[in-house]
């Protein structure tokens, strides 16, 4: 009989714990994201992390997804051509136009030229990081379109490398319902932080800040009294209001997407946290790498993970004509 007994315990025990990988499991899949055209007959010049030719534009996506990039540029082989035009796909026929109006003289010496100094042609190029504000590494390349994860991308903010973009508010003191509210205002959430990679980038971004401000301020004292200063001052960012929070039963943390702190196995608690106050605590990341816990009413400085948005306005039509070389931006 009591043989028995300890079976059924662990049987219960056993489904509680499946019961419970599933159900995170369920959570982080949710987290799906979807790439979007942004540019017609241009590439970004960003960070390319891997290449290969592929049979289709979904043969891309899932290589970019696979590399975990946060865009890419496809070449669209089938795209229209002009009639009786005789240079191959594998010219950029910008570049075509433009060595024909340097040297109208030598121009089957310049395409080929073109042809010898092009780099190796793969239709997917992956991208680590996005085009942000006016993507000023966009260029006129009629091989290829630029996708992204991120229609959305201010000018301010910080890509972190096949993660995501993050915009750092040092300057401003928020409790953390402020905080969150200024977040989705600019399309995202309080930055995710469970994982040592995650952990360790936003720290950076602290620690970045911190040798920032000071050597704008050291800048300002040696033109003022004209005198060499050694000393690094003090500056009050110590810590930052990230997306991870206490609710009202004591010890259970949920991520900024609702996801709970128990899903995941990476923790980097400062000693003596998290702790046994009476009250529900918001969680902070200081620049030393760890975490820490703070009344939720405190004022301070916060960090926000953008959101993978589709762009604003777009004809997806329109991805299909032939490039014009008589507009820069088709």
């Amino acid at each position: 009989m009591h043989s028995k007994f300890i079976r059924i315990l662990v049987f219960f025990g056993c489904l509680t714990i499946i019961s419970s990988q599933l159900f995170c499991s369920d959570l982080l899949k949710r987290n799906h994201t979807k790439f979007h055209p942004v540019r017609h007959c241009q590439r970004s010049n960003k960070t390319r992390i891997a290449a290969k030719n592929v049979a289709n534009l979904n043969k891309c996506i899932q290589f970019a997804e696979h590399n975990q990039a946060l865009a890419f540029n496809f070449g669209h082989g089938k795209r229209p051509r002009k009639k009786g035009d005789q240079v191959g796909d594998l010219l950029n026929l910008f570049d075509v136009k433009r060595a024909k109006e340097e040297n109208k003289t030598k121009i089957e010496k310049d395409l080929h030229a073109l042809e010898e100094n092009t780099d190796p042609y793969f239709d997917c190029e992956v991208l680590s990081c996005p085009e942000v504000g006016n993507m000023s590494s966009l260029i006129n390349d009629t091989r290829f379109d630029y996708y992204t994860l991120y229609g959305y991308a201010p000018e301010n903010s910080t890509c972190f490398p096949s993660v995501g973009l993050f915009m750092y508010y040092y300057d401003e003191r928020m409790n953390y319902t402020e905080a969150t509210s200024t977040c989705e205002g600019h399309r995202g959430y309080l930055a995710r932080i469970v994982s040592d990679i995650r952990t360790n980038f936003i720290s950076f971004m602290i620690q970045q800040q911190i040798f920032d401000i000071n050597k704008a301020t050291v800048g300002i004292l040696q033109s003022t009294f004209n005198e060499s200063v050694n000393v690094p001052l003090e500056i009050p960012i110590k810590h930052a209001f990230i997306g991870l929070k206490e609710l009202r039963r004591k010890g259970n943390f949920v991520d900024s997407l609702d996801i709970p702190l128990k899903c995941f196995l990476y923790r980097a608690w400062a000693p003596k946290y998290p702790s046994e106050e009476s009250r529900p605590g918001c969680v902070a990341i200081t620049a030393s790498r760890s975490w820490k816990m703070f009344d939720c009413r405190k004022r301070a400085p916060f960090i926000c993970e953008l959101k993978p948005t589709k762009p604003r306005r777009i004809n997806r039509r329109k991805f299909n004509r032939r490039c014009s070389l008589k507009r820069s931006n088709n």
